[in-house]
């Protein structure tokens, strides 16, 4: 039963994808991103600089070129050689790298490995905001934003909601380990197994999604597309309704990432001067 609904599900990403006009090779040459969770990318503001370090790659060693380290303000899922790199080392086993010269604000940063068959295997992206006041207390006004959900509840209201980073939480709310009495809480039902294979599917979905399109708007309407062909399984098998719950859950948190994302206020600004 489990085998055919992934077999479902993988259809209904791969018919997403097909409408998106994605395509499997790039016009910059490389192949589509490939989301490599392994590689644990990690940054951090230490001082006036951004340490950033990582695990060895490990997917495909003996076609390693070269890791890219990535950084964008304007891409939350920045890729090589779209939106450039910062740093590039042909030592498999180099783990680390210091960003000196880090940017005013937010920034996503993450690294890609690079092989010799024109792959791109990418980590996890990590937010950073970054603020440089000028004196020694710039370091109280920077933080990392890990793209890892947390959930919260609302001091006054006790509305408990999950948040696409812990940096994501307003004054007024509190930290939990989890939001209880929700509807989708048929989800903590899933086998950890269950969670990474689910997780894995729709993060290689979004790094693709992401890698055609730069603009907001267009990356919800694929994923509010993918959203309404989910809840069309559940109606033809209602035992795969807390998978396609967790699915969801994920889905609207991205939706709501895009939504808040500065760059909707960058296009605005552009298209009234246009």
């Amino acid at each position: 039963m489990k085998k055919a609904f992934y077999s479902l599900l993988a259809l209904v990403f791969i018919n997403l994808s097909a409408s998106a006009t994605y395509t499997e090779s790039t016009s910059n040459g490389y192949s589509s991103p490939i989301s490599d969770t392994n590689l644990s990318f990690e940054a951090s503001v230490s001082g006036e600089s951004v340490k950033t370090s990582w695990d060895t790659f490990t997917k495909d060693e003996d076609n390693f070129i070269y890791y890219k380290i990535i950084r964008s303000q304007k891409n939350s899922s920045p890729v090589y050689p779209d939106d450039g790199y910062i740093y590039y080392t042909t030592d498999i086993n180099t783990n680390s790298y210091t960003d000196k010269s880090p940017l005013e604000g937010t920034t996503y940063y993450r690294v890609c490995a690079i092989t010799s068959e024109k792959e791109r295997y990418c980590s996890n992206v990590v937010k950073i905001y970054y603020s440089d006041d000028g004196d020694d207390s710039s370091d109280s006004d920077s933080q990392v934003c890990i793209q890892k959900t947390q959930a919260a509840i609302e001091k006054s209201t006790g509305k408990c909601k999950v948040f696409s980073t812990p940096c994501d939480i307003p004054s007024g709310w509190k930290q939990v380990e989890k939001c209880e009495n929700t509807s989708n809480q048929d989800s903590s039902s899933l086998s950890s197994s269950i969670k990474e294979k689910l997780d894995k599917l729709l993060a290689n979905f979004v790094i693709k999604l992401e890698s055609k399109y730069s603009e907001n708007s267009k990356r919800i309407s694929a994923l509010e597309k993918l959203i309404k062909e989910l809840e069309k399984i559940t109606k033809k098998n209602i035992k795969m309704k807390a998978m396609v719950n967790y699915l969801i859950e994920k889905i609207e948190l991205k939706i709501e990432s895009y939504q808040d994302d500065f760059g909707n206020l960058e296009s605005i600004f552009q298209n009234i001067i246009d």
